[in-house]
């Protein structure tokens, strides 16, 4: 007997568990209790009842409206703006002045990353202290040749601004049509700004008012821009009598090299 009142006792007296009892203290749970009867009886009916069907048709039909329209979007192919091609607007070129010599025609390439002189422009300006040259230069035809040198710091003058210019030297045999060719390195120091479609160029660090017009194009078959490996002007090829005829080597100017390395 007295083994079953001992039970009986610890069954009937449940112990509230520590941790609830520091966690929430009985003057908190005392306002808790106050709070709630404050509120209004039919609150919690009103929130959970359930919402009307009809009230939630108007955005259903929106949204599947919204669906369907997108649907129809995606089917339909897009369109595209076609523009119509241009020619090519040529070629730039501008006057300058070096040691006294004035060049009224000097080719600028944004194709090319140096800035070439032909061993006849540099005989005739009075360089002749090259400084070794540490690349090769790849040609239009696929031909690698190797510069003469690189002369450093030569004054190109426009207008009454004075522009300092590193060119490799070449050796073109049979003559240049241009006397420079100038490349992005010259066109980045100068600023030129190319307008392709009005077919004009300007050095906005030169003159921003002064603006270059193109000149057409010079075809390859053209004598002067065929200089063969022994220094004279091919013949251009008679495209009527077939392919079977004996090409010669050549050097074709354009476009301008670009640095390849060894």
């Amino acid at each position: 007997m007295p083994l079953m009142q001992s039970i009986n006792h610890h069954h009937h007296h449940h112990t509230t568990p520590k941790w609830y009892v520091n966690s929430i203290s009985r003057e908190k749970l005392a306002e808790f209790n106050q709070f709630v009867q404050t509120l209004p009886a039919s609150m919690f009916p009103t929130s959970l009842a359930p919402l009307p069907i009809h009230h939630l048709l108007p955005q259903l039909q929106r949204d599947t409206q919204d669906i369907k329209e997108l649907f129809e979007k995606a089917k339909v192919q897009p369109t595209f703006k076609t523009l119509y091609k241009i020619e090519d607007p040529g070629q730039f070129s501008i006057p300058c002045q070096v040691n006294g010599h004035y060049f009224d025609r000097t080719l600028c390439d944004s194709g090319s990353c140096i800035n070439l002189m032909p061993t006849q422009t540099a005989k005739l300006l009075g360089i002749t202290r090259l400084q070794p040259a540490q690349i090769s230069i790849g040609l239009a035809n696929h031909t690698i040749a190797k510069p003469r040198g690189v002369v450093i710091d030569v004054l190109l003058e426009i207008g009454d601004i004075k522009i300092p210019v590193d060119f490799h030297v070449m050796n073109i045999k049979g003559g240049c049509d241009t006397p420079l060719i100038l490349g992005r390195p010259f066109l980045a120091t100068a600023g030129a700004v190319m307008d392709l479609p009005n077919r004009r160029m300007s050095l906005a660090n030169v003159d921003k008012t002064v603006f270059y017009k193109t000149i057409p194009f010079i075809s390859p078959n053209k004598l002067s821009y065929f200089i063969t490996a022994q220094g004279r002007p091919r013949e251009p090829p008679d495209h009527t009598q077939g392919h079977n005829e004996t090409r010669t080597k050549r050097l074709c100017l354009r476009p301008c090299p670009y640095p390849i390395s060894n």
